[in-house]
């Protein structure tokens, strides 16, 4: 039992001596950061199928009640609007200056 104590210890001292190094460094290395910011043409199209595919068939959508196809509706709704108030906050602001 002792055994397994000093191994999860010993994980968790290396975990917290790598995320040290990465908020020390402030920054991820090249490789990572352009495979994260670049988004193929492709992974939208494929994305939005899979959640359609989840919400009809796993979640039973297709098939079920009309008061369920209007929740499922209003929560669509209530994405597009937040995602929408977002977008307009985001291109209507200003450069911002890095220098107080």
């Amino acid at each position: 039992m002792m055994a397994v104590a000093d191994g999860v210890v010993e994980v968790w001292r290396c975990l917290a001596k790598s995320c040290s190094h990465l908020a020390l460094s402030r920054r991820l290395p090249d490789k990572a950061t352009e495979r994260v910011a670049t988004v193929d043409s492709k992974q939208m199209p494929i994305a939005i199928t899979k959640a359609n595919v989840i919400a009809l068939f796993f979640m039973h959508i297709k098939g079920s009640s009309r008061l369920l196809h209007l929740a499922a509706l209003a929560g669509v709704m209530w994405l597009l609007i937040l995602i929408s108030l977002t977008l307009s906050d985001y291109f209507t602001r200003g450069a911002v200056s890095l220098n107080h």
